[in-house]
C-alpha cells in the first residue's frame, strides 16, 4: 500500500459507536467509505475482483485488533450464491480469513441467505433496512457461538 493511501487510512480512525438495535453491543469500522482511498480499495476488491487487497488487510484492520473479544467467533456475511459465482469470492470471507490470521479467532460459517438482494449503497435507510429483512438465516445444525462478530466490507 502506498503512501497516500496509508495516510488516508490514519485519517480516518476506527469508530467505536453503540447503536440501539437488540443483541448488538457496538459497531467497530476500520475507516469512513467517505477516505477515497479506502473507498477504491474497497471498490476494487467488490467489483474488480482485485485480490491485491487481501495483502494490505492486515494494515487496515491493525487498529481495530485490540478492541476484538478473545472468546468471540468470525462470522462472515455471505453474498447469494448468484452474486458469489459472479464475483468468484466473498469479501466478508476475506476480511474474516485476515482477521483470523491476526487473531486466531475462528470463523463461524453458519449463515446463509435466502434470497438475492439489491445493492444496498444505492438505498435510502428505510429501503436498506426493508431490503436485508429476513435475507439471513442460521444454517440448519450450526453451532452458535456464544459471542459472534458479524463481518462484512462496508456498514450501511
Amino acid at each position: 500500500m502506498g503512501k497516500e493511501a496509508r495516510l488516508a487510512l490514519r485519517a480516518a480512525p476506527p469508530l467505536f459507536d453503540p447503536i440501539h438495535v437488540p443483541n448488538i453491543d457496538r459497531v467497530i469500522c476500520c475507516g469512513s467509505y467517505d477516505v477515497e482511498v479506502l473507498a477504491a480499495l474497497i471498490g476494487k476488491l467488490k467489483y474488480s475482483g482485485w485480490s491485491a487487497l487481501e495483502n494490505v488487510l492486515p494494515e487496515v484492520l491493525e487498529p481495530i485488533l485490540k478492541d476484538l473479544p478473545k472468546d468471540a467467533a468470525l462470522i462472515p456475511l455471505p453474498l447469494h450464491s448468484r452474486r458469489q459465482r459472479e464475483r468468484g469470492f466473498n469479501q466478508a470471507m476475506i476480511i474474516a480469513k485476515a482477521l483470523h490470521e491476526a487473531t486466531h479467532l475462528p470463523i463461524a460459517d453458519i449463515l446463509r441467505r435466502t434470497r438475492a438482494t439489491k445493492q444496498q449503497a444505492k438505498l435510502s435507510e428505510v429501503e436498506r433496512s426493508e431490503n436485508v429483512k429476513d435475507a439471513f438465516v442460521i444454517k440448519a445444525g450450526a453451532k452458535i457461538p456464544q459471542c459472534g462478530i458479524i463481518i462484512d466490507d462496508v456498514i450501511t
